[in-house]
């Protein structure tokens, strides 16, 4: 196990955490968490699978709607809320 990719893991972790929004997380914020999953991962050998956001959980945010005909826009880009 390779103590400095376990220690850019953590810094890069701990950085991402403290600029995560508090709300609706975009899939940047989501493709820089696997990058670091797949870097501890890596310098491990441990499956860390389980700790991935599922693509089903990334979904757009509506961002108007009509409630007389009960349409809405969504933003093109997914997000994780």
């Amino acid at each position: 196990m390779s103590s400095s990719s376990v220690l850019e893991a953590y810094v890069r972790l701990k950085s991402l955490r403290q600029n995560l929004p508090e709300y609706d997380v975009e899939m940047r914020f989501v493709s820089e968490f696997h990058q670091i999953l797949d870097l501890l991962q890596s310098a491990s050998g441990t499956n860390l699978d389980s700790f991935r956001i599922p693509p089903s959980e990334l979904k757009p945010i509506m961002v108007a709607g009509n409630y007389l005909d009960g349409s809405a826009e969504y933003t093109p880009d997914n997000f994780w809320s």
